[in-house]
């Protein structure tokens, strides 16, 4: 058996880290308006159509389906009734991941009825039920059928039966990954020859739950027959943002450094690395913060549970995200080399904490806790919350320079170090970026392209955050921007602009901590107080303002 990462990866783009920072995945999206047709072959009773199954493990907290030539994520499938369908789970990704078949969304998991021999579909005059010969999957590894009963001849005579092979098919899908790809090859048979039945199913995964597809009747020429949605789908798909697509993670957007309820950085001296250990650094801050819960259940169980699955996604996340930066190269699983071994690691990780948070959530929803009991606890006496300078990474003859608010207008330039406290910035607990002395009620916030100094206020144009690069980036407009340094020194001042690209060496930022013996006691900084003071009034500038010569981006 031999196993790519290129093939594990999806066999798409997905590798590593996008070389625009938090560019958008269409590929990640749901189209509930494209019906998907098989690949179909034969006429008559000998046609065969078939469906190739994997999964994109970062599109969701649990990953989603995807099939060979249909677009997105979790697609809709035309079926033609009474004929032979194929669902292939050959690939590695579909490991812990076995595809089950019901008239309503997620089958056994939210207690519906699946397809099986003895359920008749609802409204349909057949009497399948009386002998067991309703439409059900029939489920198969490396060409033998796992089960007894049949309503398709060439996989195995006609019989009524209970035993559709699922209770042997499924529980192999939890062994080790190299022992599940070396067991056999597996698919799923299905055959709906109850022809009175309108409605549309369901596909969904067995282990996993929220994880359920439509499944739509056509006819010959592929038009749907029921245009409407029935059943549907009771939730949304989950959505991965731009961010989390570069990382391979999933939820961790908001929980980029610098944040106010995590310690400046987890990794240490990243350089080499830097992308991957910005993503660790995002995926820890969001542990953090989500392992901050109170005991308001006063239950040892529902604080296990509140303090457990924060810690289970985190290594979901790290696991993703390992698989994610290419670094791993294993041609197959069942060899004893490092990588695959932790290609190994990774997969058991991702799949087998998934379902345990799903498990946790469960029981304490059984136990009648709150699914999360979270409080917001502002990491003190730390570096994070202290002030500090914001260094460029560029250097001018040798000579180091800082941000701070220019000395004519309320927009933001460097300018020569000099460790002043209008160099100092603090971050305050709602994520904004406080500017100048501890008595200052200023935050930095964007006017179009400009990158200013402003009344601190909630939204995400005054949330600055370490981009994947080493850069620092804000939300304009929904769009993420880039601080760059922008044109000639002017009166010892450096222009700052915002820019859509990053990379550059003109993007690159450090922060400096200020020791605590050098700070004087301070106040609450009272985030975005609506009594704070008003910025100065912009020096009119106009935001589309030509770049200079003086900071190229080499």
């Amino acid at each position: 058996m031999r196993l790519s990462i290129l093939a594990f990866l999806l066999s798409s783009s997905v590798g590593v880290y996008a070389e625009e920072e938090y560019y958008y995945r269409a590929d990640y999206d749901h189209y509930p308006d494209q019906v998907c047709l098989a690949t179909c072959e034969g006429t008559g009773s000998d046609e065969v159509c078939t469906f190739k199954f994997r999964l994109n493990q970062f599109a969701s907290e649990l990953g989603y389906y995807i099939v060979d030539g249909c677009e997105g994520i979790m697609p809709v499938l035309g079926m033609k009734q009474n004929v032979q369908y194929r669902f292939i789970q050959r690939d590695i990704s579909n490991y812990y991941h076995p595809l089950g078949f019901a008239y309503l969304a997620d089958g056994a998991h939210d207690d519906v009825d699946e397809l099986e021999p003895s359920i008749v579909p609802d409204g349909s005059s057949s009497k399948c039920g009386d002998d067991n010969t309703c439409p059900a999957p029939m489920y198969i590894n490396s060409g033998k059928y796992l089960g007894k009963y049949s309503n398709i001849d060439e996989v195995a005579p006609y019989n009524g039966d209970e035993d559709f092979g699922l209770d042997v098919y499924e529980p192999q899908f939890f062994a080790s990954p190299g022992d599940w790809q070396e067991a056999g090859k597996y698919e799923v048979a299905l055959k709906f020859d109850v022809t009175d039945f309108t409605k549309d199913i369901v596909y969904f995964c067995h282990i996993h739950q929220y994880m359920s597809g439509k499944i739509k009747w056509v006819d010959e020429a592929g038009d749907v027959l029921q245009a409407a949605d029935d059943p549907e789908i009771p939730y949304d798909y989950e959505r991965a943002t731009a961010y989390d697509q570069s990382c391979g993670t999933y939820g961790v957007e908001d929980f980029k450094l610098p944040n106010a309820q995590c310690p400046t950085e987890f990794v240490c001296k990243e350089a080499g690395i830097d992308k991957f250990a910005h993503c660790v650094d995002s995926m820890n801050c969001a542990m953090t913060a989500g392992m901050t819960t109170g005991a308001s259940s006063n239950s040892a169980k529902a604080l296990f549970v509140h303090q457990m699955i924060p810690h289970h996604q985190n290594a979901v996340n790290m696991a993703k995200a390992l698989l994610n930066s290419g670094d791993l190269v294993c041609n197959d699983l069942t060899e004893e080399t490092a990588d695959c071994t932790l290609m190994v690691v990774c997969l058991e990780i991702i799949t087998g904490q998934n379902h345990q948070i799903q498990s946790m959530r469960g029981a304490v929803e059984e136990l009648g806790y709150p699914g999360e009991d979270d409080c917001l606890v502002q990491v003190s006496h730390v570096s994070s919350t202290r002030r500090f300078s914001v260094e460029s990474a560029k250097q001018f003859k040798d000579e180091k320079y800082c941000a701070q608010k220019s000395a004519s207008s309320n927009n933001l330039v460097v300018v020569k170090c000099d460790g002043s406290q209008a160099q100092q910035f603090k971050i305050t607990s709602d994520g904004q970026l406080k500017a100048g002395p501890i008595d200052s009620k200023l935050c930095v916030n964007a006017k179009g392209t400009k990158v200013i100094a402003a009344r601190c206020a909630k939204g995400d144009s005054g949330t600055v955050t370490k981009s994947l690069d080493g850069g620092l980036a804000m939300v304009v407009d929904g769009e993420t921007m880039f601080i760059s340094l922008n044109g000639k020194n002017v009166d010892g001042e450096i222009p700052l602009k915002l820019k859509k690209t990053s990379g550059f060496k003109s993007q690159g930022w450090h922060f400096n901590y200020i020791e605590e013996s050098n700070l004087e006691e301070e106040d609450d900084d009272g985030g975005s107080d609506s009594d704070s003071e008003e910025g100065e009034d912009d020096d009119g500038g106009s935001d589309s303002d030509s770049e200079e010569e003086g900071v190229d981006d080499d």
